[in-house]
C-alpha cells in the first residue's frame, strides 16, 4: 500500500518543460556526428575534414546531455523508498523491446543494403548484447546499466546528501570516470573466444565512461529549482567564451593525432582532450539549457517543432542510421559522396527530416511504444475526448 501511494505521488510530479528542448538539441547534434563521420575515409588532410572534425567535436555533447537528462528524469521521480519491481518492469519495457526491435531489424539490413553474409547464431547474440548490430547501438548498452545501477547510485547520492558531502560525491564521478578512460586505454584487446569478447566489451563499455554527467543529471533532479536558476542567472558571454575554448582545445589534439596516416589516434594521446571533455559537455549543456529557458517562452512553429523532435528523439536516435545508409546509397550513384562538401547539409537535413516523419507516422500505429518509445497518438486522442 505504501509503495503504491509512493508511486502515485512519483507520477503525479510536473513534467519539466525543458527536458524535450535539450533532446531535442542532442538528437540533432547525435545525426551530425553520424553525418560528419566518413571524415576518416578522405585520404588527405583538406579544409573539408577540418571543418567537419571542428563540427564532430563541437557536436560530441550529444551523448552526455542524453545521459544527464537521464539522471535529471529519474533522480526527479525516483528518490527515496523506490517500488524497485515497479521501477524496473517499467525500465524494462522502456527499452529492452526497442532495443531488441532495432537490432534485429538493422542485423537484417546489413545483409539487404550492405551484401553482408548472414552470421551465425552466436555471432547474432554477441552482436545484439554488445549493440553491434549497428555502430549507434552501443549507447543503448551504456544506458541500460544505469538503468539497473541507478537505485544504488541514488542510495550513495543520499549517504553523501545526509553528510553534506554532495560536491565530494560529484568530484569523486569525475576521477572515476578518467580513471576509467585511463585504464581501458592498456586492456588487452585480443580475444577470440565470444564470451571472453562480450566480457571485455563490457569492460569497455562500462556505464564509469559516462558517470560522471549521470551523477550530475541526478543532482540536478534532486535540487531543481535552485540549480535552474543557478544556470539562469549565470553569465552567458563567460559559458559561451569558455565553450570555445574547450572545443578549441579538443579540436587541435583531434587534429594532431590526425596527422598520422590512417587518422588512428592512440587513446593515450586523448587523454589531455579526455580530462577537458567534462568541462566542454558541461558547459554544453549549461549553454543548451538557457537557450531552451528562452525557447519555453515562445509558441511558434520552430520552437514547437524543436519540442517534438524532442518528443520523438528516442525514435529517432533508433530510426536516423536506416536513412544515412539508404540516403548514401541514392547519391552515390549521382557522384555525391562524403568527399564533397554538398553531401554533408543534404545528408543531415534529409536525414533528420525522414526520421522525424517516420517516428510521428509510427507514432499513430497501436505498437509504437514497442517500437519508438512513444505510446500512440491515436490512444492518446481516444483519451482525452473519453
Amino acid at each position: 500500500m505504501k509503495n503504491e501511494i509512493i508511486s502515485k505521488i512519483q507520477s503525479n510530479k510536473s513534467r519539466i518543460n525543458e527536458i524535450d528542448f535539450l533532446r531535442a538539441f542532442a538528437i540533432l547534434a547525435v545525426i551530425m556526428i553520424h553525418t560528419v563521420a566518413k571524415i576518416d575515409q578522405i585520404k588527405s588532410l583538406n579544409s573539408l575534414v577540418f571543418v567537419n572534425v571542428f563540427i564532430d567535436v563541437a557536436s560530441h555533447f550529444a551523448v552526455p546531455v542524453f545521459i544527464i537528462v537521464s539522471g535529471i528524469v529519474l533522480s526527479y521521480n525516483y528518490y527515496e523508498h523506490i517500488n524497485y519491481k515497479s521501477y524496473y518492469v517499467k525500465r524494462f519495457f522502456s527499452i529492452i523491446p526497442q532495443f531488441l526491435f532495432f537490432s534485429l531489424f538493422y542485423l537484417i539490413l546489413s545483409n539487404l543494403i550492405l551484401d553482408q553474409r548472414s552470421p551465425s547464431i552466436l555471432k547474432v547474440i554477441y552482436r545484439i548484447f554488445t549493440g553491434r548490430a549497428s555502430y549507434h547501438l552501443w549507447f543503448f548498452i551504456i544506458l541500460i546499466q544505469f538503468y539497473i545501477v541507478y537505485p544504488l547510485l541514488i542510495k550513495f547520492y543520499i549517504i553523501f546528501s545526509s553528510r553534506h558531502r554532495v560536491r565530494s560525491f560529484i568530484i569523486l564521478s569525475l576521477l572515476i570516470q578518467i580513471l576509467y578512460y585511463f585504464i581501458s586505454s592498456f586492456l588487452y584487446t585480443g580475444y577470440d573466444q565470444i564470451l571472453l569478447r562480450l566480457f571485455d566489451y563490457y569492460i569497455r563499455h562500462a556505464f564509469l565512461s559516462y558517470i560522471f554527467y549521470f551523477v550530475i543529471g541526478i543532482h540536478f533532479g534532486r535540487n531543481f529549482d535552485s540549480i535552474k536558476n543557478y544556470i539562469n542567472n549565470v553569465n552567458d558571454k563567460i559559458v559561451i567564451l569558455l565553450l570555445i575554448l574547450s572545443n578549441i582545445f579538443v579540436y587541435f589534439v583531434r587534429i594532431k593525432g590526425m596527422e598520422t596516416p590512417g587518422y588512428e589516434i592512440d587513446k593515450l594521446f586523448l587523454l589531455p582532450s579526455e580530462i577537458t571533455e567534462p568541462l566542454q559537455y558541461t558547459l554544453s549543456f549549461i549553454l543548451m539549457w538557457k537557450i531552451t529557458s528562452k525557447l519555453i517562452k515562445r509558441n511558434d512553429l520552430i520552437v514547437r517543432l524543436l519540442k517534438d523532435i524532442g518528443k520523438f528523439s528516442f525514435g529517432i536516435y533508433l530510426v536516423h542510421v536506416f536513412f544515412i545508409m539508404v540516403l548514401t546509397r541514392i547519391l552515390e550513384p549521382i557522384n555525391i559522396t562524403f568527399s564533397d562538401w554538398i553531401f554533408y547539409p543534404i545528408m543531415f537535413f534529409c536525414v533528420s527530416i525522414l526520421s522525424y516523419l517516420t517516428c510521428k507516422i509510427i507514432s499513430y500505429t497501436p505498437f509504437s511504444y514497442y517500437v519508438i518509445g512513444i505510446r500512440s497518438s491515436k490512444k492518446k486522442k481516444k483519451q482525452i475526448v473519453t
